[in-house]
């Protein structure tokens, strides 16, 4: 399928999660309630933390990106940010190249889309963070775009993963994995937000 023509058919649709890869389409099956839980709790502390140090905007989890190169691409990140200087690249529907930090939530039907295809796109597209959060090995894996245009992973120190791409973030990987979630407030709070 042609991208022009991918893209007119993926506005029509209401309940169908699909990303389009170098002329096919790539259908994804149904989240998880774990996956929404998580999404929801990690999209909503990167957008508050963000508004209140006016870094920038975050979407997530419906906003398609365009990244084009050798391969072109379409993909549905489950959060992205887009920083201030960059904020220009935001079309109605669409991100118009790469993000500077997206975050995906490992799906069970296919994690090798997101620990190596994926992986290896964002990183060709000059992605400069990609975190990559598996519920099922409890593990978040975070990854910096370095000089040589490679990824190197960002190192969890004091159970903290801090972002180059967003000054003052972190993520604590216990936050994600607890029975009960914590709150927005709470983790906000621990950012230094209050």
């Amino acid at each position: 399928m042609s991208e022009d023509a991918f893209v007119s058919w993926i506005m029509r649709q209401e309940d169908v999660r699909a990303e389009w890869v170098n002329g096919e389409v790539r259908y994804m099956s149904p989240v998880s309630f774990n996956h929404v839980g998580i999404n929801s709790l990690v999209t909503s502390v990167l957008r508050s933390y963000c508004e209140e140090t006016d870094q920038g905007v975050v979407v997530g989890p419906e906003f398609m990106i365009r990244l084009v190169g050798k391969k072109k691409r379409r993909r549905v990140p489950d959060t992205l940010f887009i920083a201030k200087s960059r904020l220009h690249l935001i079309q109605k529907n669409h991100l118009e190249g790469p993000p500077d930090l997206i975050i995906e939530i490992v799906s069970p039907d296919d994690p090798a889309r997101d620990y190596r295809e994926k992986y290896l796109d964002y990183q060709a597209a000059g992605v400069r963070e990609y975190w990559i959060i598996d519920p099922l090995t409890r593990r978040v894996e975070a990854h910096f775009l370095s000089n040589d245009g490679k990824y190197r992973p960002l190192v969890e120190v004091d159970g903290k993963i801090h972002s180059k791409v967003v000054k003052g973030f972190f993520i604590k990987p216990v936050w994600l994995f607890q029975p009960k979630l914590p709150t927005l407030l709470s983790v906000l709070k621990e950012l230094g937000i209050k």
